[in-house]
This record gives structure tokens, sequence and C-alpha cells, in this order.
């Protein structure tokens, strides 16, 4: 993160906004964002990136705007008005959403900034299971659009909560591009029925994200098959592209009595006049309900209704999150942190992305591995006490219930579960051999979904694994190969982000330790790359070198780079 500031001068972050020629650019002196009363300071931590982040820009000129929209980050600073809003946050909360790019009238609004001031109704609390890139490649943008096109446009029946009892099929046009995935994933949780069009490449990518049915859209008797597939009755389209191309297709699939076509795009007027059809164009700042200063049909004037329906609806997508409903598009992380913004933007220019979210991590990497390792413990459940469960059925060994026999013999007393309860429907539990963990509970498969989408802090394996091999050896039976391989496999995922910066401070760790040597002209560790006869040798004690430049190092991982170089934290250290 780069931030600086004097006595005289307030703080400076660095942004990606639009220049004076009109192209975007990196500034790495911009002030940080003056946030509103019902708006939360967020410490951005990854970015993903979408097509209107050139095409705003590109359409409605102005410079000094921010650009991006998509974020996930960390909660910095409340907005004195946040807990009158019926909205719960903390300082130090994990959260994602998106915000009004490339905005004329509010230029410090982009996404591509170290820090955002984001609308608190209109920011989501990232799941425990999911990490900051997949947080932003989840896509606020796309969620808030879709909120629109589904049910304001569409007008489709149903709610997350309490989906339609009457299913109606949708054609999803583009459905391996990132709003068409997560677009067919809510008619689905809706109580819907998509169908979709791509590439025959992206056929399983995009039945893996709920398409009953998958056409090609190259195929010049797409439509006709589509029609044929409906008998002739589709009544509903969510077109992403709303191109010549797009709506000649989608308009020919349609049935005989017409429906609603949901555009993403303008679209020329003179395409789509088939009286049956009702039209609307979805602009995906407008479910904030302000006025959106844009032209040519983008503009949009202040509309209260629209925002009370966005809190319900971003309501609506924080209980999906919450029950593990939802997933983001397979993400591509782009290396590098602002500079990678603008090769991504120029990638999704040239169209050369396909079935992929592009994301950019722009917080510290230290910072996200060590902060994830410490989040992650945190959220470790103490056992279940064992009155909570007084109500479920448990079921011993009549004779010898000991640790051993439970281990061995564990195959017959689940058969004897299964019989007396878990085949009539009943929950059963098992003692437990390590005993401190709690009982195992067994549920019959009338619970499944119930699991399967449950909260992380409910059921997790992850953190039971970590719980057993990683934080209570004494709770563990022995330390086998899997608790090894549960530390080489922590170890790498972290410490793979922290590679450079290791290497680096061992070197400058090294450099700080050693006295000069007068005949190397390019630094003291760098004895082969000169003659060895001309070098004036000295004797350093190996202990006191090793030990400091590996205090150094294990304290950047652990502790940061502010920490990592204080004699005193690296005393205590040692």
């Amino acid at each position: 993160m780069t931030i600086s500031s004097t006595p005289n001068q307030p703080p400076k972050q660095t942004v990606i906004l639009e220049g004076d020629d009109l192209r975007l650019r990196i500034d790495d002196d911009a002030p940080l964002p003056v946030f509103r009363p019902d708006e939360v300071l967020v410490r951005t931590m990854a970015v993903a990136l979408n097509p209107c982040d050139y095409k705003m820009h590109e359409r409605f000129p102005s410079p000094g705007a921010i650009d991006g929209c998509d974020f996930s980050g960390i909660i910095l600073v409340i907005g004195s008005a946040v807990p009158s809003l019926g909205v719960s946050f903390e300082i130090g909360d994990r959260v994602f959403g998106a915000v009004h790019g490339s905005n004329p009238i509010r230029h410090e609004s982009g996404s591509f900034a170290e820090h955002i001031a984001s609308e608190a109704q209109f920011t989501l609390k990232i799941p425990d299971s999911m990490s900051f890139e997949e947080a932003a490649a989840l896509g606020g943008t796309g969620l808030a659009t879709l909120g629109m096109a589904l049910f304001r446009t569409l007008e489709l029946p149903g709610t997350p909560e309490e989906p339609a009892q009457k299913p109606q099929t949708v054609l999803v046009h583009g459905g391996s591009s990132s709003v068409g995935t997560m677009a067919m994933q809510l008619l689905r949780l809706v109580g819907h029925v998509p169908i979709t069009t791509c590439s025959p490449r992206n056929w399983a990518l995009a039945k893996e994200y709920g398409a009953e049915e998958v056409f090609d859209y190259h195929e010049p008797e797409c439509a006709q098959k589509i029609k044929a597939y409906t008998r002739n009755t589709l009544r509903y389209v969510l077109d992403p592209f709303t191109d010549a191309k797009s709506i000649s297709l989608c308009c020919g699939a349609m049935g005989r009595a017409g429906g609603r076509y949901a555009c993403l795009e303008m679209h020329p007027e003179y395409l789509l006049e088939k009286r049956t059809v009702k039209v609307g164009f979805v602009m995906g700042p407008a479910l904030l309900g302000h006025r959106l200063e844009l032209d040519y049909g983008y503009e949009r004037e202040a509309d209260l209704d629209m925002r009370q329906f966005g809190v319900r609806w971003y309501r609506s997508i924080q209980w999906l999150l919450d029950h593990g409903r939802l997933r983001p598009h397979p993400l591509r992380v782009l290396p590098g942190r602002f500079d990678a913004i603008l090769q991504g933007i120029e990638m999704l220019k040239s169209k050369s992305v396909s079935g992929e979210k592009l994301v950019v991590v722009i917080g510290n990497l230290a910072t996200i591995a060590v902060a994830s390792i410490i989040w992650r413990l945190l959220s470790i459940q103490p056992p279940v006490n064992k009155d909570a469960l007084a109500h479920i059925p448990e079921v011993r060994f009549d004779e010898n219930d000991t640790p051993e026999r439970y281990t061995q013999d564990s195959r017959s007393l689940l058969f004897k579960c299964y019989d007396k309860y878990l085949r009539n429907g009943i929950p059963v539990q098992m003692r437990n051999p390590i005993g401190e963990l709690g009982p195992q509970v067994l549920l019959p498969m009338k619970y499944l979904d119930e699991v399967k989408y449950a909260s992380t802090r409910l059921f997790s394996f992850p953190l039971f694994s970590e719980k057993v091999f990683l934080l209570n050896y004494s709770d563990a039976p022995q330390q086998t190969d899997a608790a090894a391989h549960v530390v080489r496999v922590e170890l790498t995922k972290n410490l793979g982000m922290l590679a450079n910066g290791m290497y680096q401070e061992a070197v400058e760790g090294l450099q700080a330790n050693l006295p000069d040597s007068k005949g190397c002209s390019l630094c003291r560790i760098c004895l082969f790359q000169t003659s060895l006869t001309s070098v004036e040798w000295n004797t350093v004690p190996a202990y006191s070198l090793l030990a400091n430049v590996t205090a150094r190092v294990t304290a950047l991982a652990l502790v940061g780079p502010e920490l990592c170089r204080n004699r005193e934290w690296i005393d205590i250290s040692l």
C-alpha cells in the first residue's frame, strides 16, 4: 500500500483515474475518499475487471474520475449513520461490493484505488469460506445488474428465500460469461430453469453453473433449435450483449406469444420493434437509486423505489452468501498491482478473455496472507456442548466401550445406527474416540442440502483439520502423514505469496550484518562476482549472522515489514 502524508498535507493513495488526455493512468498522489455518514471506508484488497471499466470512461469522459467497480477489502472506518440503517458492520470485517466507477458527479467513487467509500446498505460480508480474490470475482456489479434484470425487467416471480412455485424457462444468452454463470445460479435459486448459449468449448462450464440445456450460438439454426426445445413458448430472455447478432438470435428463439427481454447494453430500437416483446435496458449503478448524470439513454433520475428494491435485494444476496449458495465465476489472478489492472482492461477490450474473470490483488500480499491465517484460526468454533445434543439419541458399544474399539470396529456400530435411526430419518450420535472434540453426529439424507449449504462456521472440514492437526496436537491420536501433509499445504499456500519479499529481506539482512568487503564493487554478499584474491576477508560469528537474518525473514511473514526490522522485536525473537 502506498500512503504518504506530512503535517501540512492530507494522506495520499494510489489510484487509476482518467487523465486530461482521456486515457486511464496510474496516479500515486490521489487523496483518500471523503466517505459519507451512510458509508464505510474500505481498504481495498482485490478488484475484479469488467467490460464497463473501459466502456464507461470512453463513452462518458470525465478527467479525474477514478475507474473500476468491483472490489473486496477490509472495513477501516464506519460512518456515523450506519448503525441506524439496519446493517451491522465492525471494523476489520471482510467485505465486497461494487461502486460507480468513472462517475462524472463523484470522481472519487471508483474501485481502482487503495481505499474505497462504499454505501453500507450495498456492501456485503464475505463468507468464511471465500477469499478476497473470490469475493471480488463474485461481482457486485453483476449481482446488482441481475437483481434489476430478473425481478424488475423480466418480472420473474420468486425470491431466494421463497422460490417460485411454478418454474419458468429463461434464456441466458452467453452463459459462459461471468454475468451468465451468475444469472443461471440465481435463476435456479429462485425456482426457475435457465437455458443458455455459448461456444461448445464452454458447454461443460455452463452446465456446471446450472444450465438445463446449452446451444451453440455459432450455428445458423441456433434460434430454431431453442424454439423447438421450448416448444415455441419461450417468454423470458436475458441478453448481456445486445448487439444486432444477439438480438436476432434471441428474438428468433422467443415464442409466438412474445414476452420480456432484458438488455444489459443500449440497443437500436429498430432491432426490437416486436410489439409482443416488452424490452428493458438495465443500468447497474441505477440500483443505488441515485441520479446518473450520463448521456445517450444511460442517464437516470433519482429513484427511491429502485433504491428500496436494491436494499431488499442485497439482503437476499447476503442470505444466499451466508448459506453458501453462491460461487464466483472461474477466476484468473493477474500478477502485479495497478499496472496489471491496465493490462487486464486491454485484454478485455481485445476480447482475449473467455470463461474467466480477471482479478488483481492490490492489497499488501504479506498482510493478506497473515490476516488470512489469523482470521481462519479465530473462526474455529469450540467443541459442541454435549447438553446441546441431549435430544439426539446416542449409540454405543454394549461392552468394551473404549476409544480403541471405536477406531477398530466402527463399521458394526454404523450399521446399528443406520438400522435403528438413520433409515427412519432420525439423527443419531456416536462417541468420538477423541473425547475433547465432542460427539460425532450422523444425519439422514434428508438433511444433505442443509449441511451442504450451511455456513462454514457450522460445518467445515478444513477448519476441523486445522483444529486436529495444526492447533492442538494433543487432541490427535498420532502425528500422521496426513497431519504433515496439511502443514505442508498451508505453508505452501501462504509462503508462496511471501517468497519475493522474504528473499529481499534475507539479502538486506545479510548486507546489514556483514562487514564491508572493500574489494567488492557490487555488494557485500556477492563475493563470487569478483576475484576472491582482491577481497579483504573478515571474520563473522556464524550464529549471530544467521540468527539475525532468520529473525528478520520470519518476522516479515508473521508480523509484516513494520516490525521485521525493529531492533527490539528482533532481540525478543532471538
